[in-house]
């Protein structure tokens, strides 16, 4: 008869920031119209970052 004991490895460590791909602070956008100033937004911050990596080689697809 063999003996196992279960075992348990952690996840590799995941940075707690990643590099932002893009980031917007303040941003301010205005239209001007016949009826006058329109704002589209007024003091927005924005951060865009990577959420999927891909690991290998994406499949090839027949384009067709």
């Amino acid at each position: 008869m063999v003996n196992t004991v279960p075992t348990t490895t952690q996840p590799p460590d995941q940075p707690t920031h990643r590099e932002a791909l893009l980031e917007v602070k303040g941003l301010r956008t205005h239209f001007f119209t016949a009826e006058g100033v329109v704002t589209a937004v007024d003091g927005v911050d924005l951060v865009i970052q990577r959420i999927i990596e891909f690991i290998g080689a994406l499949p090839t697809l027949p384009l067709w």
